[in-house]
């Protein structure tokens, strides 16, 4: 597959501004794709194909991670130490697509963009709604925390499906940025009104996704010796995105809204 070769975990691992990128690349090209063949529900299609591109490259990354966890395990490394390479990668992945996609938004002519991501602005528009009839803090830690839930879930389960619900926040999360980039100072403004607490949601959802993947990789493995010691490290990053979103959720709360 020419995807794999463009971005393979031994490549991802060594440089994550490649992994950057690619993200980007394969973002624009899976947009592309979706305008052509489907014309109504752009949004949804393109995170549908960019989930499928990036699959095969999450799953070896998981797997290859959760096989050195032995190795890092014996050289008595901290949390943040042993998993800071997979993370990393994460971040520079759906990083490429949110600045990407958040480009291409502003570019186009409002109700071009509009049109594409009209799955993604009618997500925003439901949040938005539900917290003016609610609690701002309870409706947005419920709802982050639901998503922490469904990404650690969905990356035990079916890696595809945890894949699929990044790249769909990472999509609802241009199209806020763009729109922002619209009514407001410029792209870079609109970055930083959603960067301190959508960098935190974003972290806690990657450790969720890294969490179940590895556990469910040790699982099927079933050749981990220290199987119990990959299970306290996932059940460690699993608690520290619920201390993120918490985090998160005060400053979305109560700094940003």
């Amino acid at each position: 597959m020419v995807v794999e070769k463009i971005i393979s975990v031994r490549k991802a691992t060594k440089n994550i501004i490649w992994v950057f990128l690619a993200s980007g690349f394969i973002s624009v090209f899976c947009l592309a794709i979706a305008l052509l063949v489907f014309r109504t529900s752009t949004g949804l299609f393109t995170t549908m194909l960019i989930t499928i591109v990036s699959i095969p490259f999450m799953h070896s990354l998981l797997k290859a991670h959760e096989a050195k966890q032995e190795e890092l395990w014996i050289k008595e490394l901290s949390l943040i130490q042993r998993h800071k390479k997979i993370i990393e990668v994460y971040i520079a992945f759906f990083l490429g697509i949110v600045l990407t996609m958040s480009i291409i938004f502003v570019m186009l002519p409002p109700q071009v963009a509009e049109g594409m991501f009209e799955e993604q602005i009618r997500e925003i528009e439901l949040i938005r709604g539900k917290i003016i009839f609610a609690s701002t803090f309870q409706m947005v830690i419920t709802n982050n925390l639901t998503v922490l839930a469904l990404s650690f879930l969905l990356a035990f389960l079916i890696s595809a499906g945890a894949i699929f619900v990044l790249t769909w926040n990472a999509l609802v999360l241009s199209t806020a940025i763009g729109l922002a980039a619209k009514s407001i100072a410029g792209l870079p403004t609109a970055i930083l009104t959603f960067l301190p607490h959508g960098s935190l949601e974003f972290l806690a959802y990657f450790l969720a996704v890294i969490s179940g993947g590895i556990l469910s990789a040790a699982i099927t493995r079933r050749e981990s010796k220290r199987f119990w010691f990959v299970f306290q490290d996932c059940m460690l990053l699993l608690l520290l995105g619920v201390w993120l979103i918490i985090f998160a959720a005060f400053i979305e709360a109560f700094a940003i809204l």
